[in-house]
């Protein structure tokens, strides 16, 4: 029996920045990510859309992500 390890593959084709909220050291933004998925030896391919938001805050002159949800990071 031969396993293949790696047959599938996730990447970004697509990816739109939206400042939701915000104003001088605070920023709300979403993200709107496509996905495509591929699998060795299918030849179609499945497009997926992941949201992630994030809040930015900036602290001491440098731009530090205070709170960043993400459906590939589970609470």
């Amino acid at each position: 029996m031969l396993l293949e390890s790696d047959s599938e593959h996730t990447r970004a084709a697509d990816a739109a920045c939206t400042v939701t909220s915000g104003r001088n050291t605070h920023y709300d933004l979403a993200v709107d990510v496509t996905q495509i998925n591929s699998t060795q030896g299918k030849a179609d391919n499945t497009t997926d859309h992941q949201r992630i938001t994030l809040s930015m805050e900036y602290v001491d002159g440098k731009w530090l992500c205070s709170n960043l949800v993400s459906p590939l990071f589970p609470s």
